[in-house]
């Protein structure tokens, strides 16, 4: 299978898996089943009326579905990395490096996410067309080298170094949206398009707009345009959804429900209004059954409204007003120590300017964000069979530390601080993995036990999301991929059928077949590419590796700056989600090992055959490794035929 995406940016590395029989055999009798299908999302495809020529707008279809995924939870392509783009990189570098002059802690610890910065800057698709690339590569070496000398006096100038990289940046939104334009409308360059589509809006994200306000907009103009039969033109259609995100804030009023206990003559000094009753707000009986939701018992008597915040749309506004009556609640709560007002989870915001008005439930819990319905309301039977099993067969001390991770996870899972969440995953995290034993880096023992079960389901991760996507593109579909002769579910017909061309006929059949969406071809063609050798699979995978270990400094950073300087990360929320996804694998990992290594085992132990399984895993991979898949070898990009994509699900 050709892959025709040739103008690939360098580094986009396909992955390619591993094969040779002897290489099955060494992982086949690993119990490891790592816990990622019930959370397995379905591809984000859009309708188009059948009045278009899908060929001509093939480019603007998936642009439409690859924003609709990226904006959809824990579908990024690297598997729960990611949240930040080469600007705000080097944004998030400035304000790190001043807080460690400020503070005067060892600026060495920012090193990898120089090194992130460098690959970000040489790979970014954007930058060539800005024309700063080649500066831009030599400013951020300068940096790094002045971070690494552990000079003090260097640091602030290493932070005006950067603060003239993100000067130079300051058209970055524009030429994104710019390139956009032309790689849609030429619509060859799927790959371009995929990867210039996830840095716009980690963009726009940085700015200040908000996910749903992103998705909203992308609905309004691209999804609904798509799916009505009036003619269609890109440039126009594309322009019309650049316009949501100018760049300048609106004024907004914001109103909700409220039970409230400060006296009289205190409330005339808040940023607020409290009344029985507001005016001007054309939706207020929207909140009216917030009255059942007081956690005070009595009800929610009266209103709350502030007159005059400032977002970037209604769903930032909302953030912003509950920041405000909160923090103003917490300066109450001081004072007594109890919660001096009780306010509503909906709100309605209006906008000053165009009067509209729109009610706004409560956020989604991030730690939620990428469960399915399934994981969610289903209880799977198995995985309590296997916890029940992990439980008994650990010893006290291991059993003792499992039982801390679950009950600080539960914490933060019902916690409504986003900062309390991150304290509490990583307190569950680091009190899970064995303590050093030595005066090193806390954050090296955590990257040495946390990363190869994350790297050992990657592959599998990106055939399951692959076959979510087939099994619903229609019964024609589904039905091609069963005809593929092989025995096994059918997430093994489908890794088959993708890396083998032996199953070519098949595969030209499905991608060509009119249910099988833009985004999905992309997804095909792209794992095929990715996972078509040992060789190729390897270099991906050492590659997620790192931008794994990356993403987990960073995360490591904002913990300990919240935990001793009560700075909060910007970017919380990423890092939030992408800690739970890279702790419930890890825990899933050890209880699966737990339940089926007898009695008397430890979480140490099971961390050590995790890490024992990596490194014969990549090693395998070295064997004929420019030779491509068979049928014979093609289940030797995955580590184990214990594998759930290899087992019947």
């Amino acid at each position: 299978m050709t892959v025709p995406f040739e103008s690939r940016q360098p580094g986009s590395i396909g992955l390619k898996g591993r094969s040779g029989s002897n290489c099955a055999e060494t992982h086949q009798a690993l119990p490891l089943r790592l816990d990622i299908t019930s959370r397995v999302q379905k591809m984000k495809s859009v309708r188009v009326n059948k009045a278009h020529d899908l060929k001509k707008i093939e480019g603007l279809v998936f642009f439409s579905e690859r924003i609709k995924e990226l904006l959809a939870h824990s579908t990024d392509d690297s598997f729960k990395v990611s949240g930040l783009n080469t600007r705000s990189r080097a944004v998030e570098l400035e304000r790190l490096v001043r807080h460690a002059y400020a503070t005067t802690q060892r600026a060495t610890a920012l090193i990898p996410l120089f090194d992130e910065l460098l690959d970000s800057t040489r790979l970014d698709p954007v930058l060539p067309l800005l024309g700063h690339k080649p500066l831009l590569i030599k400013i951020v070496e300068e940096v790094r080298n002045m971070v690494a000398q552990q000079k003090p006096r260097l640091l602030l100038d290493a932070a005006d170094s950067l603060n003239a990289v993100a000067g130079l940046l300051v058209q970055y939104k524009n030429c994104a949206q710019d390139h956009l334009i032309s790689v849609v409308k030429d619509h060859r360059e799927k790959q371009v398009i995929s990867l210039v589509s996830e840095i716009y809006v980690i963009e726009l994200q940085s700015i200040g707009y908000s996910r749903e306000h992103i998705r909203h907009a992308s609905k309004k103009h691209l999804a609904t345009k798509l799916s009505k039969a009036d003619p269609i033109d890109v440039d126009e259609i594309l322009r019309l959804f650049f316009s949501e995100f100018s760049g300048d804030q609106k004024h907004f009023r914001v109103v909700t429900r409220c039970d409230i206990n400060i006296p009289e003559g205190a409330r005339s000094t808040s940023r607020f209004t409290y009344c029985d009753l507001p005016e001007g707000f054309a939706k207020l009986n929207q909140l009216e059954f917030e009255n059942i939701g007081s956690s005070s018992g009595s009800g929610f008597g009266k209103y709350v409204v502030a007159d005059n915040i400032t977002a970037y749309d209604p769903f930032d506004a909302r953030e912003s007003f509950y920041r405000k009556i909160n923090t103003s609640n917490g300066v109450w709560q001081y004072l007594n120590h109890a919660p001096a007002a009780h306010y509503a989870h909906s709100c309605i915001v209006k906008d000053v300017a165009s009067q509209s008005e729109i009610r706004i439930r409560k956020p989604i819990n991030v730690m939620l964000r990428g469960q399915t319905q399934r994981s969610l309301k289903q209880i799977d039977t198995s995985r309590v069979n296997e916890l029940i099993s992990a439980i008994d067969n650990l010893k006290s001390p291991s059993k003792n530390s499992f039982m801390s991770a679950v009950r600080l996870h539960k914490e933060a899972l019902d916690s409504s601080s986003i900062q309390n969440q991150l304290i509490d995953l990583w307190a569950s995290l680091e009190g899970f993995v064995p303590q050093t034993i030595d005066e090193s880096p806390r954050i090296g023992t955590v990257l040495d036990h946390v990363l190869p079960a994350q790297t050992l389901i990657y592959a599998e991760k990106k055939f399951l999301y692959a076959a979510a996507g087939l099994a619903n593109a229609g019964s024609d579909i589904e039905a091609l991929v069963e005809s593929v002769e092989i025995e096994g579910s059918f997430e093994r017909k489908v890794a088959a059928l993708i890396l083998c061309d032996e199953y070519l006929p098949i595969a030209k059949n499905i991608l060509s077949h009119a249910s099988c969406s833009p985004l999905l071809r992309f997804l095909i063609f792209t794992l095929n590419a990715t996972f078509r050798t040992r060789a190729t699979t390897k270099a991906e995978l050492l590659r997620h590796r790192r931008r794994l270990e990356w993403q987990l400094r960073r995360i490591y950073i904002a913990r300990n700056t919240l935990m001793h300087s009560a700075i909060t990360h910007a970017n919380l929320d990423v890092l939030v989600e992408n800690l739970h996804s890279y702790f419930d694998v890890l825990l899933g990992g050890v209880m699966r090992l737990a339940a089926v290594m007898g009695s008397n085992t430890s979480i140490s132990a099971a961390l050590k055959v995790i890490a024992a399984t990596e490194s014969s895993y990549l090693g395998s991979l070295d064997q004929a490794k420019n030779d491509k898949f068979t049928v014979d070898d093609f289940e030797n990009v995955f580590f184990s035929s214990g594998n759930p994509l290899l087992s019947e699900l």
